[in-house]
């Protein structure tokens, strides 16, 4: 809240939308203690609320999140003498993980997909999950993808029902991504070679 502030993002009387208690955001389910609709910067501070909290954090973005939670000393000693304390552990935005996109299913209201690209830590896999209980649990579906497809989009078939593609960056040039699509996967079963290429970052 301070770096949003200091920033002038906001103002302690803007307002931001709390989800009524539950936000799903990037295939993790974020609660409240109570359902909220909008609160002004002041009150996500008076409420406690985990969900006001962290979209002011998203609105700071990653790189000065992550310097105020330096400067405010988290990840050092507190000086003081404190028996058996250690440095915390603060990576900093490149090692984060990113959560590519995400795809609500188009057959089920429950079913939805997301991509993770963890090139940044180093991670060459490929990491796709899928869900069909609304993000309570997740299912891990990489059969058949080699190490070093590092995946960007996920994507259900509009038409067929359990079909999937998966596209990532192969390269840019100065006007778009361009991206090709390997894969396909039936069902959860395995995914399947395809040779098509598409000047987009979201084929359908």
């Amino acid at each position: 809240m301070a770096a949003a502030l200091n920033e002038r993002k906001l103002q302690p009387d803007s307002t931001v939308f709390c989800e009524n208690g539950l936000w799903n955001f990037n295939g993790t389910a974020l609660h409240d203690h109570r359902a909220f609709s909008y609160l002004s910067v002041r009150d996500i501070l008076i409420k406690s609320s985990n969900i006001g909290a962290a979209k002011l954090a998203l609105n700071v973005g990653e790189q000065k999140f992550y310097e105020y939670v330096r400067r405010f000393g988290f990840g050092e000693r507190t000086g003081i003498e404190l028996p058996g304390e250690i440095n915390g552990l603060i990576r900093p935005p490149q090692s984060w993980s990113k959560i590519s996109i995400m795809d609500a299913g188009r057959f089920d209201a429950k079913t939805a997909y997301a991509a993770v690209n963890t090139l940044r830590l180093d991670d060459l896999k490929p990491h796709i999950y899928r869900t069909h209980d609304g993000g309570k649990t997740w299912t891990h579906i990489v059969n058949g993808l080699p190490d070093g497809a590092t995946i960007n989009v996920v994507r259900e078939d509009p038409k067929r029902r359990g079909l999937s593609r998966i596209a990532r960056y192969v390269g840019f040039d100065t006007t778009r991504p361009k991206v090709d699509v390997p894969s396909t996967e039936e069902r959860g079963l395995s995914w399947i070679a395809q040779h098509a290429s598409f000047d987009t970052a979201s084929p359908k």
